[in-house]
């Protein structure tokens, strides 16, 4: 998949063909670079950072 974002444009895909078959049958190698979610790896900041979001909105519709 990193072949299609490429700025080298003769560095990507040739053919439309060739990406779609890559998104239908991805090579073993994309899908071990696959990271896990960021709520897996760090769930406490990830609740975190939503209650700080909440809690700014809350605080913007009081003030209104």
């Amino acid at each position: 998949m990193a072949k299609a974002l490429q700025p080298n444009p003769f560095k990507r895909y040739q053919e439309l063909s060739e990406f779609i078959f890559e998104l239908r049958q991805p090579s073993q190698a994309s899908l071990s670079k696959a990271r896990p979610p960021l709520v897996e790896l760090n769930p406490v900041a990830v609740w975190q950072m939503i209650s700080f979001i909440l809690a700014l909105m809350i605080v913007t519709l009081l003030i209104k």
